[in-house]
C-alpha cells in the first residue's frame, strides 16, 4: 500500500545555492502557488499550503486533550 502510495515521489537535486525545484506537476497536485510550509516527519519534510495544513491539524483543545490521552497511557506501561 505504501509503496503504490510514494510510487509517484520525485527525486529532486539541489543546485549550487542548495536549493531544490518542486516540479510543475507536484505543485498542481500540492496546490501550492506561492507560500508553503516544512513540516518534518521523522526522515520525511512535508511540504504544505498553509490553508491545506491548516485543514488537516486538529484545534489546540482537541490537541491537548488527544496528548494528554496519549501521555496517561504511556505511564500506565
Amino acid at each position: 500500500m505504501f509503496r503504490q502510495f510514494v510510487s509517484e515521489a520525485e527525486v529532486v537535486n539541489l543546485d549550487g545555492n542548495g536549493r531544490f525545484l518542486i516540479s510543475k506537476r507536484l505543485q498542481k497536485a500540492a496546490d501550492i502557488e506561492q507560500d508553503i510550509q516544512f513540516i518534518g516527519m521523522d526522515d520525511t519534510i512535508e511540504i504544505w499550503t498553509p490553508q491545506n495544513l491548516k485543514l488537516t491539524l486538529k484545534s489546540e483543545e482537541d490537541f491537548g486533550n488527544e496528548f494528554e490521552q496519549i501521555m496517561n497511557s504511556e505511564m500506565s506501561l
